[in-house]
Formats: structure tokens, C-alpha cells, sequence
């Protein structure tokens, strides 16, 4: 039982976080063009030597909207239209490793 505590502490003590980075992009640019050139990066990354794992570490954006309800009625559009607008134009992007 020690040595597996000893065994598990060394390991704790062996894994440690030297550099952090963020990725962003100009405006305009969205989540898969991100997430095209993060994987270029941690592929470089971990080619380099002395590196021993790159993980990759993603936020969550979450954005709101304001539905105008006479543009929407000029614009002869109902809400279930407007939600579904909405929906169809997000994109979900998976963390690479």
C-alpha cells in the first residue's frame, strides 16, 4: 500500500503544466477555422522536443439574441422561423487532440 501511495505521488509530482496558450482569431473568423489551426499547432507542438503531451483546453462561447418583432413581421417571418435560423447557423466543434 505505501509504494502504490509513493508510485502515485511521484506521478502527481512528475505531471506538471509549463505553458499555457490562447488561440484567437480576427473577427470574422469562426470556431472550425480555430480549431483547424489549433490542431496544426498541437501537432508542431508535440514534435517538439522535451514535450511530453499537449492537451487541448476549449471554452464555450454562448451568445444571445434580440429578435425585433417588427422587422420579423415585415420581414414576414415567424419566431419558430427565427429560432430555426438561428439553430441551423451554429456550429459545434469537437477538442482535437
Amino acid at each position: 500500500m505505501l509504494a502504490e501511495r509513493r508510485a502515485a505521488r511521484n506521478l502527481a509530482a512528475s505531471i506538471s503544466e509549463i505553458f499555457r496558450y490562447e488561440l484567437r482569431g480576427p473577427a470574422g473568423m469562426d470556431s472550425t477555422q480555430l480549431k483547424t489551426i489549433q490542431t496544426g499547432c498541437g501537432r508542431r507542438l508535440r514534435i517538439v522536443p522535451g514535450v511530453a503531451d499537449v492537451a487541448v483546453m476549449a471554452e464555450i462561447q454562448r451568445s444571445s439574441s434580440r429578435v425585433d418583432l417588427n422587422k420579423m413581421m415585415a420581414a414576414a417571418l415567424t419566431l419558430p422561423q427565427v429560432i430555426n435560423a438561428i439553430s441551423s447557423s451554429n456550429v459545434n466543434v469537437a477538442a482535437a487532440r
